[in-house]
């Protein structure tokens, strides 16, 4: 039986306006990876660093709003190990889960915490580098696939029925990508011999067809989407162990941790790029650090604990439209023809018709209610059935 939760509208907006964020990491990766002079950089040398900054961030916002908030209270000394992490995008409960979390032994917390460590690495490192191999937005248009794979790794883990429409979509949804590979295949070109062809890494035009790259950039992204998923599972399922904080810290550290040592064993001459990094690069690796690594992770793992892994996955498909403004304006790496348009609509138009067919949504802008769900442990990660209703409604039982 799935649960039924009352959120607010705004969580949809909030979450809407968290993908888009997420949809500059991978302009920003390729023009650090394949544009950026005079030196390229070292992809996991860009996670690395990223992390180690949205690390200090989040440890002086958090430690700022909890003196901040000690500031304002008569409480005693305990309320210190109940402030939340930095910024709060959502109105959550400021105590969520601290006082559960307190009682959790300290090696069941350390295991989590490396556990979802090493998961939100995997993903973020396969994630960085497959920005290098192709265009941004193919990248999102195989990470709004993520819907279909937290389904499918809920009835792994969670034990919960597939919806009815996976099927259906996914069919569609390697349609779409056929489609998109068919628009850069050399017959359709040479049909379409008016498209406007992308840049090389060098700055001439060439013209750009669907090769091994692409594939080997799709793949390491479908690989990410796989990571993505436990990923979200994990921030589900560890709210009563790990807090927002340490969750957001621990993806953090093991974040910067492992790429660095990579780098500096495989490819230490990837570090000179920051010694002659120039204005644009730094704006696109600042959009990274800042943008992405510290304001969308601290919003995504928020907006997953508030709407759930398959709620806030089924909105990725607007990531495809950001990446591919943020592509042509930035990269000049625009959607060559209409063929390929139709391939990335057909993605996108496959994963709204999916949320629409596995969630209960209704819209109403008005002040809404908040109801506590079902304390059904097995369905914590699960698809919820989101119900948004006026204050003078009732949610359905």
């Amino acid at each position: 039986m799935s649960r039924h939760e009352v959120i607010e509208s705004r969580l949809f907006l909030l979450a809407l306006a968290n993908h888009i964020i997420w949809s500059s990491l991978s302009v920003a990766g390729r023009y650090l990876q394949v544009y950026s002079q005079p030196k390229v950089f070292d992809g996991q040398g860009v996670l690395a660093t990223g992390k180690a900054t949205s690390a200090i961030l989040v440890f002086t916002c958090s430690q700022t709003f909890c003196l901040e908030q000690n500031k304002n209270t008569n409480q005693q000394d305990d309320t210190n190990d109940n402030c939340s992490t930095n910024v709060d995008l959502v109105d959550e409960d400021k105590q969520q889960k601290s006082s559960t979390s307190q009682l959790v032994p300290i090696r069941t917390k350390l295991f989590f915490a490396l556990l979802f460590g090493v998961v939100a690495t995997c993903r973020a490192a396969l994630n960085i580098a497959s920005c290098n191999f192709t265009l941004s937005y193919y990248i999102t248009a195989v990470n709004s696939l993520s819907p279909l794979v937290v389904s499918v790794g809920d009835k792994v883990w969670l034990k919960t029925d597939l919806p009815s429409a996976i099927w259906p979509c996914i069919f569609a949804s390697i349609i779409g990508c056929a489609t998109i590979a068919l628009s850069q295949s050399p017959l359709f070109l040479k049909l379409n011999c008016n498209n406007r062809n992308p840049y090389d890494g060098n700055g001439s035009i060439n013209s750009y067809s669907f090769g091994f790259q692409d594939v080997l950039g799709c793949g390491l992204q479908l690989l990410s989407v796989c990571f993505s998923a436990v990923a979200r599972l994990l921030m589900k399922r560890t709210e009563h162990i790990l807090n927002r904080n340490e969750a957001i810290q621990a993806n953090n550290i093991c974040n910067c941790i492992f790429p660095l040592l990579y780098t500096l064993i495989t490819n230490p001459q990837g570090w000179e790029a920051f010694d002659t990094m120039n204005l644009p690069s730094f704006g696109a690796w600042s959009t990274i650090a800042v943008l992405v690594y510290t304001i969308g992770s601290t919003g995504q793992m928020s907006l997953v604990r508030s709407m759930g892994p398959g709620m806030y996955s089924s909105l990725s498909a607007t990531r495809v439209l950001g990446a591919a403004l943020l592509s042509a304006i930035w990269l000049h790496e625009p959607v060559q023809n209409w063929l390929e348009w139709i391939g990335l609509f057909v993605i996108m138009g496959t994963m709204t018709l999916y949320t629409l067919a596995s969630v209960d949504v209704r819209f109403s802008w008005s002040h809404c209610l908040c109801s506590a769900p079902d304390n059904d442990d097995n369905d914590a990660g699960s698809d919820e059935k989101i119900q948004l209703v006026s204050s003078g409604e009732k949610p359905d039982a």
